[in-house]
């Protein structure tokens, strides 16, 4: 069996792999890096200085995170001291995060 062309994606995502393996989330990245012949940043465990500069130094694309990374992506002065620029998507679940927050 061989994958047709036209069903490879011609974006390259980068994703975070932060959100543990072993979780279905996690499982599902995972799957999706392998599968779709994307790169995945994984952490060993959350460290501010290490997560940001991941993301500066691998121009990481995707973030899949939970709401307490979110909050701290919207108040912690460290992220001025980073390029986050390639973000372009950060995807957010396992519990609600108020408007305010993503606004920032």
């Amino acid at each position: 069996f061989k994958l047709s062309e036209k069903f490879i994606p011609s974006i390259e995502q980068v994703i975070m792999g932060l959100v543990p393996f072993f979780h279905g989330y996690g499982l599902l990245l995972m799957l999706q890096a392998l599968c779709m012949n994307n790169k995945l940043v994984v952490l060993p465990h959350f460290d501010g200085h290490l997560f940001l500069s991941s993301i500066e130094k691998y121009r990481v694309t995707l973030l899949p995170a939970v709401p307490p990374l979110v909050v701290f992506l919207a108040k912690s002065p460290l992220v001025d001291q980073y390029d986050l620029s390639s973000l372009t998507n950060i995807r957010c679940g396992a519990a609600p995060v108020g408007k305010s927050t993503l606004d920032q």
